[in-house]
């Protein structure tokens, strides 16, 4: 997936981030070389012998650098740094968390398509014996042509919309090979090996609410609020001196060969300090900054925590208003293909008519799409309560 690929390059690029912070913690060596050719004025002073002279000096040697963070804003930067790479993590769980969700949502909505097909296969059978049946009896004079018409244009109907249901599932199937990274068609998707149970899923027991803190987004906008914060420091830090010190150890000379004797040693130590005195209020507007983000990141901490209680009740509320809607279906099920049975033996012992039967199939072809699909969203609904709870829950034990 893309998406995620992606969310793992922000990992990285942050991980690299924190690298670079914590190398302010410590000394910069760095290795230096350098030959310089020039020639003084003949009209300046300067030592005896120099005075107009073209010289060459060599120079080669170590040096280093070190920032003492007495007034902690390298620390600062180095917890900002920390808080985002955790901040990268938790999105990277995120989105993983996300496109498998959407992945087996979209794979058990094709669940529920299929079975729908299959349903709408089990009605054109029915609805065409119940048009053979018309015939049989206008051939025989002992009905008209109205019902041959209408079981004709029934499964004509029933036809049209189960060509839709395949046009669905061939448009789904394609939205998960690009959802797995593929080409449209690329990725064959079976659902004939299916066997999951809905009772398998459903947990039997409510949602804690230390679950809201699993939750990746809660994670990463508690992670922002953390490197909003420590970037304050960070900022107000400029207002202290920049205490640093530097050194050099190396050689030196005129001539190239004489740089490794002994009179060529050089080194240096040199203190120093920085304390701002005017920046035209930079720092302050800098610090502003800082505290506004920070005041950014905290509201949408807290909108993150209310919109994950909102999907968590969301999805339960779907799953058990499903759940029950299901288990209707399932009870009126049988009752449906038993009215149906009876509703043909009627009309062929001429007891009842023909529109009875016409009913009764599209009673019973209803019922059976709904509760395809009522199963495919029972499924659907516990992808959603599974992401809405940051990766799922311990299912319930039978005792």
């Amino acid at each position: 997936s893309y998406d995620l690929r992606t969310a793992f390059s922000r990992v990285q690029q942050a991980g690299y981030q924190r690298s670079i912070a914590f190398s302010s913690f410590l000394p910069g060596i760095g290795f230096q070389g350098e030959v310089d050719r020039s020639r003084g004025s003949g009209n300046a002073f300067g030592p005896p012998g120099f005075i107009g002279q073209t010289v060459t000096n060599y120079r080669l040697g170590f040096v280093a650098q070190w920032e003492l963070d007495f007034f902690g804003g390298s620390r600062r930067d180095f917890e900002a740094s920390l808080a985002k790479f955790e901040s990268a993590e938790d999105a990277f769980l995120s989105t993983r968390i996300a496109i498998v969700s959407e992945v087996t949502s979209k794979y058990f909505d094709l669940i529920g398509l299929r079975k729908r097909i299959e349903a709408s296969n089990t009605s054109v059978i029915a609805q065409e014996e119940s048009l053979k049946l018309a015939k049989e009896k206008y051939d025989a004079g002992l009905t008209t042509e109205l019902d041959l018409l209408a079981a004709t244009t029934r499964v004509g109907q029933t036809k049209a919309n189960r060509e839709e249901l395949n046009r669905q599932s061939s448009l789904l199937e394609n939205e998960i090979s690009i959802l797995l990274g593929g080409y449209p068609g690329e990725v064959k998707v079976t659902t004939d090996d299916f066997r999951g149970e809905i009772e398998q899923l459903v947990p039997s027991v409510g949602i804690p609410a230390e679950a809201l803190a699993r939750r990746q987004d809660v994670k990463q906008a508690e992670a922002e609020l953390k490197a909003a914060t420590a970037e304050i420091g960070g900022a107000k830090s400029e207002w202290f001196p920049k205490i640093s010190i530097g050194a050099g150890y190396g050689r030196a000379g005129i001539r190239s060969y004489e740089l490794f004797d002994r009179p060529s040693k050089t080194w240096s130590l040199i203190p120093s300090i920085q304390f701002p005195i005017f920046a035209a209020g930079k720092i302050l507007a800098n610090v502003n900054l800082q505290e506004e983000e920070q005041i950014e990141a905290l509201l949408k901490y807290e909108q993150t925590v209310k919109k994950a209680n909102n999907e968590v009740e969301n999805s339960m509320i779907s799953l058990n208003r499903e759940q029950a809607a299901y288990d209707e279906l399932t009870r009126v099920v049988e009752s449906s293909n038993k009215a149906t049975e009876l509703a043909k033996e009627l009309y062929k012992n001429g007891l009842a008519d023909f529109q009875r039967v016409l009913d009764s199939q599209l009673s019973e072809a209803e019922i059976m799409d709904r509760f395809a699909a009522s199963k495919a969203r029972l499924f659907i609904y516990v992808t959603m309560l599974y992401r809405s709870i940051g990766g799922g829950y311990e299912v319930a034990s039978a005792e």
